[in-house]
């Protein structure tokens, strides 16, 4: 049987159990063919819809299929009977199901944190198209619930916040892993990076004490060591409520007045980043300071490129040359 497909909607939720239960009432089997006839019949739905739910099943190790035949699992009978007398047990199942297959973490980036009552919502209009089955699937199994009809922001029941923070953070460390080289390479000569160092140190406490209380404030943190390409040295998040890196921090140090480089690489980055590129600059001589805050500046490539700004001016530090395969004349 072909794999479950999120972008191909299920029977309502409330028919799962039906469908278990069914299946498990006839020990030999039942063909697969029959029984996809049978339920849409039964439960007057679309027969791709009936497959698919056959599928998640399946996959789930509550139902095999030989020859075309499909049986119940010891898993899956047990589970029949405990499902009948407790609903919940199958919502259980499925969301751990999803975790295992990545599904969680890939619908995480449409989560929002509210700070002020610590709660999660997912903004449907932010879930994965291929997911956006899901979302019904998720509200009818009593894994999220709307405060209102039309409402879009549905709110993550308490049973199930850590499992999508689990997986909030799990996308996050995937991000972080493309790239990645080698932590001993070096950007610049040693008096400098060891004062890039300290400034990075000091704007990794700053975002950390700015986004106080914030439940992945773990994932804070210098990405310069590990991937020194990446254009910027700290990810970060936005606000309290964000749970998806959306900062990337260039930290730039100085003393006194403000003069820093900006390599091309560099700039190229927070040009595809737009406003979710920050430049702080930091003074490394006020840096004790209580209450001192770096000059931020929200889209640097907009802000030095595209605006102007006369209180900064630019110049050409270097050239690069390249040896073309002509002869040398």
């Amino acid at each position: 049987m072909n794999a479950v497909n999120l972008e191909t909607p299920l029977i309502p939720f409330e028919k799962l159990a039906s469908t278990l239960e069914h299946i498990s009432a006839i020990e030999e089997g039942v063909a697969l063919n029959q029984l996809v006839t049978d339920l849409a019949v039964l439960f007057s739905t679309p027969s791709d819809q009936v497959s698919n739910t056959i599928a998640l099943l399946e996959s789930m190790n509550l139902v095999t299929l030989k020859a075309d035949l499909v049986q119940p699992t010891k898993l899956g009978a047990n589970s029949a009977r405990e499902i009948s007398a407790d609903e919940t047990l199958l919502t259980r199942s499925i969301v751990t199901w999803l975790e295992n297959q990545g599904v969680i973490s890939e619908v995480s980036v449409a989560l929002e944190y509210d700070p002020s009552d610590k709660s999660l919502w997912i903004s449907k209009m932010r879930v994965p198209w291929r997911l956006r089955n899901l979302s019904t699937l998720l509200l009818e199994a009593g894994v999220v619930h709307r405060e209102s009809v039309i409402g879009n922001q549905w709110r993550v029941e308490d049973d199930y916040s850590e499992m999508f923070l689990a997986g909030a953070k799990l996308r996050n460390r995937n991000q972080l892993e493309t790239g990645k080289t080698l932590a001993q390479l070096k950007k610049s000569i040693e008096g400098r990076e060891e004062r890039g160092r300290a400034a990075e140190d000091w704007v990794l406490a700053y975002e950390r004490e700015r986004l106080l209380g914030h439940p992945l404030s773990d994932q804070i943190q210098i990405v310069s060591d590990d991937n020194v390409s990446a254009g910027f040295d700290i990810i970060s998040f936005s606000t309290l409520g964000a749970l998806e890196h959306d900062r990337y921090i260039e930290v730039k140090s100085f003393s006194g007045r403000e003069k820093f480089f900006w390599s091309k690489d560099e700039i190229k980055v927070a040009r595809s980043r737009g406003e979710n590129y920050y430049l702080y600059l930091v003074d490394l001589s006020r840096i004790l300071e209580k209450g001192y805050e770096p000059h931020m500046i929200c889209g640097p490539y907009s802000y030095f490129f595209e605006s102007d700004h006369p209180s900064w001016s630019q110049s050409v530090q270097s050239y690069e040359f390249t040896r073309t395969n002509e002869a040398e004349t």
